[in-house]
Parts: C-alpha cells; structure tokens; sequence
C-alpha cells in the first residue's frame, strides 16, 4: 500500500498536517453519520476524486492496494445481507434482504473512501512538520516524537516486508503457513535490531533531557486547510438539506 511520504507540489502539500488531519476526521465522522447507499457512493467517489487530484495518488496502485479488501468487503456484503431482515432473494435456500446487501455496500464504500483520504494523508504529510504542528499545538515532544517515528517506520516496514518476500520467492519457498511464518519472524527481528538502533541514537543525543526543544521549522495553519475545511462543511450541510 502507499504509504510513504513523498514530496511535491499537490494542493494537499500546501496543507498543515494538523488542518490536513481534521479533515479527515471530519470527513470520517461524515461517512459515519450516511445511511443511504447513494448518498454514501457519491460522498466516496467525490472523496476519491479529490484524494487523487489532490494528493497525486496513482489509481493503478491504489486499485492493486485494495485488490484484497475489495474480495474480502463482498463477504461483509453478503452477512449483512443474510443477518439482516426483510424482502430479497433466495439463493440456494439462503435468504438475502435487500435492504442487509445495501447496508453491507454502504459499509464497503466507506470503507474504501476512508482509504482512498488516508493515503491522500499519509503520502503528503512530512513526519517532520506532522512533529512540530503537534509541538506547536501543545502536545509535549516526546510523543510527537512518536508520532513522528511512527510515520517513519511504516513505508520502512513496508519495504522490509517486500524485500523478505522477494528473498523468498527467490528461495523458491513454497506458499503456505511456513512461509508467512518465516515472513513474520524476519520481519519482526529486523525491525527490532531498528528500534534497537533508533534507542541507541536518541540517548546518544540526549533525547528528553529537557522538558522544551528548540524547532528549526515552523509550520503554520494554511488558508489552503482552511478552504478544504470550509469547503466539506458546505458540502456537508448541502447534502443533510437536500439528499
């Protein structure tokens, strides 16, 4: 999946991270609150569409990141389909209500439209600034350090993942619970010799020695975050007015 940051000049790049994660729990809270199947296919087109214009995602790779979650959302389909009552169809002497298969695509869609605004996130947000909007904000460094690690770790992960899996299928290993077990166990020891390696160097520095850091990098709120906020509130109250 797309997870690491990439630097650019997308109109999510212009965006504070703080602005830029408001967003998305707005827009989260708002995909919550819709019920009906139109209303929420057209909410996550749209959220889709701006994710891609706006963050410069590539489509081919969000497709082939979703390729799983896409098989697996048709099985939350057909559950809610069948856990749920009411008028539908019988398939093989089991019944599907009609209105449980429209909730269970509703559920899907959010699903891949909340994905489609967390990438946009991830891939356009430096773990630097996303660091020192949280220390501007209040929250003490050392847990935006975490935060910071954390965004960091992720696409490095992702790689270490690829690159065992390429061993592997170098290997010719065969596919089955061995081979994610051996997956896992190389995954984790090469991430723990990391965090290993990360502990030795923030104490060489001194990390935490004092309760206030000094930031190189300012980061202030953008009228670019704002008109994006302001802009899905409108679309917000248009759509509880008139859909």
């Amino acid at each position: 999946m797309q997870l690491a940051y990439k630097p650019g000049r997308k109109i999510f790049h212009k965006i504070d991270p703080i602005t830029k994660f408001l967003w998305v729990l707005m827009v989260a809270l708002w995909l919550y609150g819709l019920r009906q199947i139109e209303t929420v296919a057209l909410v996550c087109l749209s959220l889709m569409f701006i994710s891609f214009v706006g963050a410069g995602l590539n489509v081919m790779r969000y497709i082939r990141s979703t390729l799983v979650l896409f098989v697996g959302s048709w099985f939350i389909v057909l559950y809610q389909g069948v856990v749920r009552n009411g008028p539908g169809w019988n398939v093989l002497g089991v019944d599907f209500s009609y209105d449980g298969l429209m909730i269970g695509l509703a559920i899907a869609l959010r699903i891949f439209g909340l994905i489609a605004v967390g990438m946009a996130y991830s891939v356009t947000t430096s773990p630097q600034d996303l660091e020192n909007s949280l220390v501007r904000i209040g929250v003490p460094y050392r847990i935006s350090r975490i935060c910071y690690l954390a965004l960091r770790l992720m696409p490095i992960m992702q790689r270490d993942a690829q690159s065992i899996e390429d061993v592997q299928k170098l290997r010719k290993v065969k596919k089955g619970k061995e081979r994610i077990k051996t997956t896992i166990i190389a995954l984790v020891a090469t991430e723990l010799r990391m965090v290993d390696n990360i502990a030795i160097a923030l104490e060489t520095r001194g990390f935490g020695l004092y309760k206030t850091r000094t930031e190189l990098n300012d980061v202030k709120i953008s009228r670019t975050g704002l008109m994006l906020l302001a802009l899905t509130l409108i679309c917000m109250w248009l759509q509880h007015a008139y859909l």
